[in-house]
């Protein structure tokens, strides 16, 4: 038998002994020494060496004995560095793995998108502007090859060396090239409508982020002929004025986009992203103006105003049976091609000022008369030197005893009484009605752009003195081309067309596109209007009120005014000055051309024959020449202007 190993000793009651702190600890218990060297049991009570020390054993409280053992950890065993390691390295890579599904899994497609838009850059490709053209085929506006120099500031590493390298090409200062290089942003001009060859000075720099596009300069070679009817386009090439303006989405064609992939340094990688949408031309549009007629009016009234001291002033020449414009020219004018444009540039005063025409809106009078057959050219009439309309009397230009005048000669002598007379038996409502055929108070539709509907002031807010006003052109107010279309109606048979400046449209495959004039209105029989142009004759010869507008070898007729202008200070007429008009044809008995002529405020003569009437007959004069118009032959009118 296998002796049995020796029982160690417990205290009574069957408890274990507490261990000392060591012992806890895992170290083995220290021994002490005693009598004979022996060396006390574990399991054995410690007695006090004191004398009369009670001999207590030692409590074992429930605390200490539900308490948990806590084990120091011990790296000294190969299987435990091997445990601890592998549970490091899972960590990592469970955190790597996680961060590598989140960014491939869940933000990769993000992420790839952010990337490629970073290394690529979309820019807008600028259509080929179409051309203006005057009715000859004369260029009046058109495109040219440019370039446009661009910065991607987040590649620029230095701005202000590469504003020093840049500042001598681009014609800049450094200053300002740097301020735009430090611009927060990947897409910046530093200068537009730069020629090639600069462009490639540019280029061959290098320069980190510094790129060139193309695109195109817009150039008007005419400069100031036409320039308030082609208008100017703005720096990126959108119209902001006249043709340019108003036929805009026409000329401007459709713009393309180009996609690149570009490296670090800015420059194109060719085997990249490369997406080009190509740009469409826009179409070119040829105008009803004449670049020489337009020339030779623009001259005259430049010098007419200038000799007068006026303040500005208008010609507007119209095609006698089409209605097409001419040439329309204004004073001061602006030269299109220079970008210190004033804004008062932005607008043509021929369609968007208005003035009161005087005694030119007396035709409305005779022409509703005569096709009423009220009067005929050589109804007698007793004028007196005033007449009465409610609380205002109103005189004609000089004092007169009571005169005997014909219809003609009332009219050929622009009595304000005589025409008063003749307004009262069409009465109120019969005069606004052909007032309103003749065009008054209502745009002409013209293809330009702020064009003015003018005013005639609607009947409801007539006071009693108001048809004292109306028929001598005072309290209406007109533009130069309405004043033109009216006499055009006279010239064309009693039919006005309404006035066109667009010929036709060129697209760019050369297909032609004919503008289509507006609806004719019918003013007055045929018969009627051959009657009032003869009495219109007689205002340009001897006797009348513009012998200056007579043109050697042709027939001529018009109708001066002098319309007196407001004057704020007093909401009244007087010292306000005058509006000196013109509105005439040639050759009278078979017209051509309609013209309607305007002088704000001259400082020497203020009367429409003296100051309007003689540009009448230099700016006419030439556009007969000039359209190859022969006289007729026909013997001038001759009416009586004086009752027998």
């Amino acid at each position: 038998m296998t002796p049995e190993p020796p029982r160690r000793n417990r205290p009574s009651g069957g408890r274990a002994p507490q261990r000392s702190g060591a012992a806890r600890a895992g170290r083995p218990a220290p021994r002490t020494s005693g009598s004979g060297g022996a060396t006390r049991r574990v399991g054995e009570q410690r007695r006090s060496t004191s004398a009369g020390a009670r001999r207590n054993p030692p409590r074992t409280t429930t605390a200490n004995r539900r308490r948990p053992r806590r084990r120091a950890l011990r790296l000294g065993s190969s299987r435990r560095r091997i445990t601890v390691g592998f549970a490091a390295v899972a960590t990592v890579v469970l955190i790597l793995g996680g961060r590598l599904v989140q960014l491939q899994g869940l933000d990769g497609t993000g992420l790839a998108v952010a990337a490629e838009q970073r290394r690529t850059m979309t820019t807008d490709l600028e259509a080929e502007r179409g051309r203006i053209l005057d009715a000859n085929g004369g260029v009046l506006a058109y495109s040219v090859d440019a370039r446009a120099v661009y910065a991607d500031p987040s590649l620029v590493s230095s701005p202000l060396l590469t504003a020093q390298a840049l500042a001598p090409l681009l014609k800049q200062s450094v200053v300002d090239l740097q301020d735009k290089l430090s611009h927060k942003g990947r897409f910046v001009y530093l200068a537009r409508s730069q020629t090639p060859q600069t462009a490639t000075r540019v280029m061959n720099l290098a320069l980190p982020g510094v790129n060139v596009l193309p695109e195109s300069q817009r150039l008007h070679p005419a400069h100031d002929v036409g320039a308030n009817v082609v208008g100017f386009t703005d720096r990126d090439g959108h119209g902001i004025a006249g043709i340019e303006s108003g036929l805009d989405a026409k000329l401007a064609g459709k713009p393309g986009r180009l996609t690149v992939m570009k490296g670090a340094g800015g420059e194109v990688i060719p085997s990249g992203v490369h997406k080009d949408d190509p740009a469409v031309p826009g179409s070119s549009v040829q105008l009803t103006i004449s670049q020489d007629l337009q020339y030779v009016a623009q001259k005259a009234l430049d010098q007419a105003v200038h000799s007068t001291g006026a303040k500005d002033g208008q010609i507007t020449i119209l095609d006698a049976k089409t209605g097409a414009i001419k040439a329309m020219a204004s004073a001061p004018t602006y030269d299109a091609a220079d970008p210190g444009r004033t804004p008062q540039s932005l607008s043509n005063p021929n369609i968007s000022s208005v003035f009161e025409p005087g005694s030119a809106n007396k035709v409305v009078t005779f022409a509703a008369a005569l096709q009423r057959g009220l009067i005929t050219p050589k109804t007698a009439m007793t004028v007196p030197g005033t007449i009465q309309f409610a609380d205002r009397t109103i005189h004609d230009d000089w004092v007169h005893d009571p005169v005997g005048w014909t219809a003609t000669g009332v009219l050929a002598k622009s009595s304000n009484v005589g025409t008063l007379m003749i307004a009262k038996k069409l009465g109120p409502a019969v005069w606004d009605s052909y007032a309103k055929k003749f065009g008054e108070g209502q745009p002409t539709g013209v293809a330009l752009p702020a064009e003015s509907a003018g005013i005639l002031p609607p009947m409801k807010d007539w006071s009693g003195s108001t048809f004292g006003n109306l028929p001598i052109g005072q309290g209406v107010a007109v533009t130069s081309l309405q004043l033109a279309d009216m006499y055009q109606a006279i010239a064309n048979n009693g039919v006005r067309v309404p006035p066109h400046v667009v010929e036709k449209m060129i697209g760019p495959t050369g297909r032609v596109t004919k503008s289509v004039p507006g609806k004719p209105v019918r003013v007055v029989s045929a018969k009627t209007a051959a009657t009032l142009r003869e009495m219109l004759q007689m205002v340009t010869q001897d006797g009348g009120t513009a012998p200056k507008a007579a043109i050697n070898g042709f027939t001529t007729a018009g109708k001066t005014g002098t319309g007196q202008k407001p004057n704020p200070a007093c909401n009244c007429y007087e010292g306000g000055g005058y509006w000196s008009t013109f509105a005439g044809m040639a050759p009278a008995d078979h017209p051509r051309y309609v013209m309607s002529i305007m002088v704000d405020s001259p400082q020497t003569d203020y009367l429409g024959g003296d100051v309007a009437a003689p540009l009448f007959h230099e700016v006419m004069s030439y556009a007969l020449k000039q359209g190859d118009v022969a006289p007729t032959g026909a013997a001038p009118a001759h009416l009586p202007l004086f009752a027998p």
